[in-house]
């Protein structure tokens, strides 16, 4: 999700043309900007800690590394941040390509970051973290999300999410919260991507 929606970044502010276009990209910017500064809050509050606590010695270099990584992108997103507030409210060439170029550097650092993740952590994860542990730390998180964005943040992980991960994620949510999310999340993204990306199917993650 977040390889996809940050991968298409730099294209969008490229391309914008006009300022209608670039409010609708710094809007989806926005939306996910938050989704990932509070995916990153919720590892750093309630999965790091525990990993440290029962993997002991060997997973502190690796998670030492993740957390050095998400130290640098919470510094490189608050630059994009305020290149996008830059480019909304300045709307000229010369900021589009200053934002354009910063989104390009960030999503390669996020790349990087998600694929050190998956290959010396995620192992440490399956091996110490319970699957009824991880349900709760998933459902504490999203405890703390948006309620009014929650239905589109589903349908963005729907699109190319796994079927079990997302049924797992969808079992995590708060009960008043399933029937709604589930009805309507895909619908939800399919919108947004057609206002974003001109399709309601821009390219997946392996696709970019």
């Amino acid at each position: 999700m977040f390889h996809r929606e940050f991968g298409h970044l730099p294209r969008l502010i490229r391309e914008a043309g006009n300022v209608e276009r670039t409010k609708v990209i710094a809007g989806h910017f926005d939306l996910i900007a938050g989704a990932l500064h509070h995916h990153h809050g919720s590892e750093d509050h309630l999965v790091w800690p525990l990993l440290k606590k029962r993997a002991g010695a060997a997973a502190e270099k690796h998670l030492r590394l993740i957390e050095d990584q998400h130290d640098e992108l919470a510094v490189r997103l608050e630059w994009l941040i305020e290149a996008m507030r830059k480019w909304v409210a300045d709307d000229a060439a010369a900021c589009g390509r200053e934002t354009a170029c910063a989104a390009e550097s960030f999503a390669e650092l996020l790349a990087e970051h998600m694929a050190a993740e998956e290959e010396l952590v995620v192992p440490f994860m399956e091996q110490h973290i319970s699957a009824a542990e991880w349900d709760a730390m998933v459902a504490e998180g999203a405890a703390g999300g948006d309620p009014a964005t929650l239905p589109l943040a589903f349908g963005m992980l729907m699109y190319e999410g796994d079927y079990g991960v997302v049924e797992r994620a969808l079992g995590n949510m708060p009960a008043d919260a399933r029937p709604a999310v589930r009805g309507c999340a895909a619908d939800s993204y399919s919108q947004h991507a057609r206002r974003v990306y001109g399709t309601a199917t821009p390219l997946r993650s392996t696709e970019l």
